[in-house]
């Protein structure tokens, strides 16, 4: 919410989402996950159609439909991830930044139907999207641990030719929550590494 009526620090995830629901109407079309990783509670919300529902451990993708619609490049995105979970980090966020920026479109058999001409249609299956006047703006990719890790990774897309940035994020919200409980002083938030 721009107005920050509903940044309040100790609503869960699902409390702040029922919230947001409640003037999903008010605002343009938006998809939106909502997590705790102290908790670990994870929740996805839209408007475009009105959705909340939990998201259970797993893989997931989300581009401009619902969580996990089976669009290629969700798919793609999907399998890629798959294949990568149990790889380490930094090499994990390394080997999928090339899915990310993948920009080949998808076979016309593959393609939804969203209402688009078909020439737009292929443009917007690739994961990376470079058109005039339109395109990706950021790609991210966001992996929670068991133990409480989580680790951000967003990739920033400037007008071409130039090179993406590159925003990795890592923190352990459980030791940051306990903390905070405990009164340690943590602000809990996380170190943050802008790198080109």
């Amino acid at each position: 919410d721009p107005r920050g009526e509903h940044a309040m620090p100790n609503r869960g995830p699902g409390a702040y989402a029922e919230a947001v629901m409640q003037d999903a109407q008010n605002y343009a079309g938006f998809n939106l996950l909502l997590g705790d990783a102290a908790c670990g509670q994870l929740v996805w919300l839209s408007n475009h159609p009105q959705a909340l529902r939990e998201v259970e451990p797993g893989v997931h993708g989300l581009s401009n439909a619902a969580l996990d619609t089976p669009w290629p490049k969700v798919v793609g995105m999907k399998t890629a991830l798959a294949q990568q979970v149990s790889r380490e980090l930094p090499d994990q966020f390394e080997a999928l930044r090339g899915a990310l920026l993948h920009d080949r479109s998808a076979a016309d058999a593959a393609l939804p139907s969203t209402g688009v001409s078909l020439e737009r249609e292929r443009a917007l299956s690739a994961s990376f999207i470079r058109m005039p006047g339109y395109g990706t703006r950021s790609s991210i990719l966001l992996r929670l641990e068991q133990d409480g890790g989580v680790h951000v990774r967003e990739l920033q897309h400037q007008p071409m030719p130039a090179a993406p940035v590159d925003f990795v994020w890592n923190w352990r919200a459980r030791q940051a929550h306990r903390e905070r409980l405990r009164g340690a002083g943590s602000s809990g938030l996380p170190h943050v590494d802008a790198m080109k």
